[in-house]
């Protein structure tokens, strides 16, 4: 399905040239550009989805694909997305990273970004020099000793644990796990 779509009357056009200018946009993942018998012109768009966003103090932000690419903030647009920052997110901009530990991370969250607990529930990782990751949620204090985001599930089934069995027990002066 796509994202944008849109119908003009058009005479002539060149359609292949009019694609490649919509790919050299940073947000567009896929274009196709047609022109009907009826000589409208259909244009599809489908944009990068976003999954993080790397907030960098000396440099400008990027966000983080659910394919591990990095493109530019838009000056138009701001996803809603968990924050990373840290030496490990910045190493992530500098394309520093192996494409291991990228994929996992990416993998990571794309699966936090499409569940509606985790998506409301992590707002921000610090991402260290080793890649683990300590997670901060939207309500509460607790900071998330995640480490690197390999086996992340079994990680986020262990903190459901956490919040369904330990927690509630606690006078709630805990302040990391």
């Amino acid at each position: 399905m796509p994202l944008v779509s849109g119908e003009t009357k058009v005479k002539e056009i060149d359609l292949h040239l009019l694609e490649q200018r919509l790919l050299a946009h940073d947000h567009v993942k896929a274009a196709r550009v047609a022109l009907n018998p009826a000589g409208e012109l259909r244009v599809w768009v489908r944009q990068h989805q976003p999954v993080a966003r790397v907030v960098r103090s000396r440099a400008a932000d990027a966000y983080l694909t659910d394919e591990g690419l990095l493109i530019p903030v838009s000056p138009r647009f701001s996803a809603r997305v968990m924050t990373l920052s840290g030496p490990g997110a910045e190493a992530l901009v500098l394309h520093e990273v192996p494409e291991k530990q990228l994929q996992e991370l990416t993998q990571f969250l794309k699966y936090v970004y499409g569940d509606s607990f985790w998506f409301s529930q992590l707002i921000h990782a610090h991402v260290d020099e080793q890649l683990e990751l300590a997670l901060y949620q939207q309500v509460g204090k607790q900071v998330i000793a995640f480490g690197t985001a390999e086996h992340f599930v079994q990680k986020l089934e262990k903190v459901i644990v956490f919040y369904e069995e330990i927690a509630p027990r606690r006078d709630g002066t805990l302040t990391s796990v």
